[in-house]
């Protein structure tokens, strides 16, 4: 940073150089760094961003230039949570930090964890077949997000019809209306001997639980 006669200062604005290197983080990432530059004070709060809505994430560390956080693991959830869409055609997520004063953003891919497969809804049923033929709230909104292991060839189509070699498959639903993951399990039952299955979903009690993260509306 220069000075010049008079008292001002000109040099490098504010600014988050990377994350985790690459600007690549995967679901329930823990210990990823950010690096910064520019900042008068020590970074405070680093959120996670998808438009205008913000989580604040977790275990925040470090001082000076160099950072470590840690994402909240979507797949972990067993009660409807607050919390952001994964990165696609359709939602940016950045990474935002403050020193309380200055704020810096920068974008970043937020990938699902290995195993495990996001499909957005596009005209989704609650006809048998659906992964979502017992929510309460009927089907999702389009460009809600449906986050499932893809073991033993589970596979969720846009519309939410589900196939599977799977007893059981526990996925998550993101819902764009609310902003909230719900976490969902598809029991399967085989019928007369043939090569079909039917879902018989149980979606968890509505419960958004603030204490774990929050949205933020600007």
């Amino acid at each position: 940073m220069f000075n010049i006669a008079g008292g001002f200062n000109i040099g490098v604005a504010f600014s988050i150089t990377d994350v985790d290197t690459d600007n690549i983080l995967v679901d329930g990432q823990t210990g990823f760094s950010i690096a910064t530059a520019g900042f008068a004070n020590d970074i405070t709060t680093v959120n996670l961003k998808v438009g205008t809505d913000r989580v604040a994430l977790t275990n925040l560390s470090g001082t000076g230039d160099s950072y470590t956080a840690d994402l909240m693991d979507v797949t972990a959830l067993t009660s409807d949570t607050v919390g952001l869409p994964f990165s696609s055609a359709t939602y940016q997520n950045e990474i935002e930090v403050t020193d309380g004063t200055d704020t810096a953003v920068i974008n970043i891919t937020r990938n699902p964890k290995a195993g495990w497969e996001v499909v957005e809804t596009l005209n989704a049923v609650v006809t048998e077949g659906s992964g979502a033929e017992t929510r309460p709230e009927g089907a999702p909104s389009d460009l809600s997000q449906i986050y499932y292991p893809t073991a033993q060839n589970t596979a969720f189509a846009p519309t939410f019809i589900v196939t599977s070699d799977a007893d059981i498959v526990d996925g998550k639903l993101w819902d764009v209306d609310t902003s909230t993951w719900e976490a969902f399990t598809n029991t399967f039952v085989s019928g007369d001997g043939n090569l079909y299955v039917k879902p018989i979903v149980r979606f968890i009690t509505r419960n958004i639980v603030q204490s774990v993260v929050n949205v933020i509306d600007t």
